[in-house]
């Protein structure tokens, strides 16, 4: 089955259109993808295109994110404590991990050991955070508000206008102080590695930035609650469920060295900073639009020692091969669905 790439011979596409409003969102991954290649963002937030097969730590990453939102879901729909220890729960949380997991590569042969880790992992931060001061109030929490003195442009007859988007994983409330938090779940090997990326990246502060023009409120900062992946193996002769056994009693018992909390706190010259980078970037993705010039970067094929997923397409420089590959290998998705559901807008 062939996909119907015709909308590639038009005009950029964008994420939102309205009539003859396009809506551009500058979403913390938007913008980190048009800075790396801009070739990348043409294929994916333009074309729409995404590769049919899923990398392994990605798909490990998504279920891990899923399964502790799902298991903070379950507790609402029980109309239970935010902090509670609830097995149902966790276990139709693990249930769904489970097949989350066995589903994303049909064709490849399942790393059973792959759902037991991102099972284990979210019952350690269920039973490693409940005591935390920083309560959750609400999950999944998409935004969308219209950019201040953004470089908005017409093109043919077509508007465009820049929007600051987004999915903040958890609003959250110090229950001490009454200052309110954004709260964000990740997975890494090192924490000194993820903490020195984090402190330099522009997510926290699009963070703070939306959720202040958003709320009136300036939140206290954003709490990161990191989980060390495991480097245990399962062992030859090992079921799956001994090593399911052992690999949580390690992130239950030795929680300190597998979880961690890491707060960027909120600056206002910070802020500053971001609101310029901000600017800055709308323009430059303007004249992308305007000029129809998408640059590959070929030092970013191998970001984080592994292949681009559009390598396949990036090597090719005709539009016949260019749709033989794209049938073949990518499908058509559009980018940001989560946060064009149900937004929070000003």
């Amino acid at each position: 089955m062939s996909l119907d790439l015709s909308h590639l011979d038009n005009k950029p596409l964008e994420t939102i259109t309205e009539g003859n409003l396009t809506k551009i969102l500058l979403t913390n991954s938007n913008m980190s993808m048009f800075q790396s290649c801009r070739w990348k963002y043409w294929v994916r937030q333009m074309k729409f295109l995404v590769p049919t097969y899923k990398d392994g730590a990605l798909s490990f990453g998504s279920a891990y994110h899923n399964g502790i939102e799902n298991y903070y879901k379950g507790l609402r729909a029980k109309k239970l404590p935010m902090n509670a220890l609830d097995d149902q729960t966790l276990i139709a949380t693990q249930d769904q991990i489970e097949h989350d997991l066995s589903s994303t590569n049909p064709n490849t042969e399942p790393d059973h050991s792959i759902p037991t880790r991102a099972k284990a992992m979210v019952k350690g931060f269920i039973s490693h955070y409940k005591h935390s001061p920083y309560q959750i109030e609400e999950l999944e929490t998409p935004f969308l508000l219209k950019m201040e003195d953004a470089p908005d442009f017409e093109l043919d007859g077509h508007k465009y206008e820049f929007w600051l988007s987004g999915q903040m994983d958890a609003l959250m409330r110090h229950t001490a102080t009454g200052v309110p938090y954004i709260g964000e779940w990740k997975t890494c090997t090192q924490f000194a590695d993820f903490i020195s990326k984090v402190k330099v990246d522009n997510q926290p502060w699009h963070y703070m930035l939306c959720r202040h023009l958003l709320t009136g409120e300036a939140p206290g900062g954003v709490v990161y609650r990191i989980a060390r992946k495991s480097l245990i193996r399962q062992k030859k002769d090992e079921s799956t469920e001994d090593f399911f056994g052992r690999i949580i009693e390690q992130y239950t018992t030795l929680e300190k060295e597998h979880y961690h909390e890491e707060i960027i706190y909120y600056e206002p010259r910070r802020i500053d900073r971001h609101i310029e980078f901000l600017n800055q970037i709308a323009l430059d993705i303007r004249n992308a639009i305007v000029n129809d010039l998408w640059y590959r970067h070929k030092g970013a094929c191998f970001n984080y020692n592994k292949p681009c997923g559009y390598m396949k397409l990036c090597n090719t420089y005709n539009e016949g091969d260019f749709n033989m590959l794209a049938s073949a290998y990518y499908a058509i998705e559009k980018p940001n669905n989560e946060i064009t559901e149900d937004p929070i807008s000003a």
